[in-house]
């Protein structure tokens, strides 16, 4: 009842502050970040770190608490590559950045290393360029839709704009293909990383939309294409990308919908989004609450932040 009541003060103040730098509700979410940071683990706790690192919240508390994670786990596999993905954007120095952006690169190069996708992932997101040359060229020519292939052409695409395009072309042809084929773990990859490329041509981004008003598709499927479709859209088509947007509101009961809503939140986000997400968030927040989803609440904590 207090934490509620709490909610209900915060959502008062913040309708008639909103642009107050130090708004109530920023400090709250910056807060509960902090508190999951000390008290979660492994992914979850990566995705916290780095929310707080992106909107230049508790840095130094981010760069203590990691220091330590890599001493306790630096033998732990996969999560090794989120510890050294954390250290590597809070680092002090360039030179300090480059020794732990090394050690993902040594992992990558493994090919018997049981995380290597994670770093080839890890590598992308941090736009550091592993794939070049007749590497490129060879994976342009590849129709699969093998995660460590998709996160390839990830990395290939932050190495110029003219790779970039290619690479958009032949990751939304693939796209098409696999939600076509109801291979939702191929399409979550794929539209995850076509997010991180930027508008393509209109004609492509039509494309992708009519064949989801077509296909009769599954949560997993739907969530990560609509929030792909509606960051990416073109300017030309605006209108259409509310319509989507819209239809992922419809959906946000499921959580697999909320997790991609959220994340679409913090990056196009309105102040009328941040309204209804101020109205959800005393719920979400709410550890108590049956099916509480910490990942959700830094979702939501950062989407609060970023939108403000």
């Amino acid at each position: 009842m207090k934490r509620m009541l709490g909610w209900m003060i915060v959502l008062l103040l913040g309708n008639v502050c909103l642009l107050n730098a130090a708004d109530p509700v920023d400090s709250a979410c910056v807060k509960d970040l902090r508190k999951l940071l000390k008290d979660q683990q492994e992914w979850v706790k990566v995705h916290v770190a780095e929310y707080l690192l992106w909107t230049g919240n508790a840095v130094d508390e981010v760069y203590k608490v990691y220091k330590q994670e890599a001493q306790d786990f630096n033998d732990i596999y996969k999560y090794r590559i989120g510890i050294w993905r954390v250290l590597a954007q809070a680092s002090r120095s360039k030179k300090e950045r480059a020794g732990w952006i090394q050690k993902v690169v040594t992992v990558y190069k493994d090919k018997n290393a049981p995380d290597r996708l994670h770093a080839i992932e890890t590598l992308s997101k941090l736009k550091y360029v592993v794939i070049k040359g007749s590497a490129v060229r060879e994976l342009l020519q590849m129709t699969n839709a093998d995660p460590l292939q998709i996160y390839s052409l990830w990395n290939a695409a932050c190495g110029s704009e003219a790779v970039k395009k290619r690479v958009q072309a032949q990751l939304y042809t693939l796209l098409l293909q696999q939600i076509r084929e109801r291979n939702a773990p191929a399409v979550q990859v794929i539209a995850y990383v076509l997010r991180s490329l930027g508008t393509p041509d209109v004609p492509v981004w039509d494309a992708v939309r009519k064949e989801m008003a077509v296909s009769n598709v599954d949560p997993r499927i739907s969530a990560g294409v609509l929030t792909m479709l509606w960051v990416t859209a073109p300017v030309a088509r605006s209108s259409m990308a509310q319509a989507v947007k819209g239809l992922l509101f419809s959906k946000k009961e499921e959580k697999a919908v909320l997790l991609q809503l959220l994340a679409g939140l913090a990056l196009k986000g309105t102040a009328t989004d941040r309204n209804w997400l101020l109205k959800q968030y005393p719920m979400i927040s709410d550890s108590q609450q049956a099916g509480y989803n910490a990942d959700i609440h830094a979702a939501a904590a950062f989407a609060l932040l970023k939108m403000h």
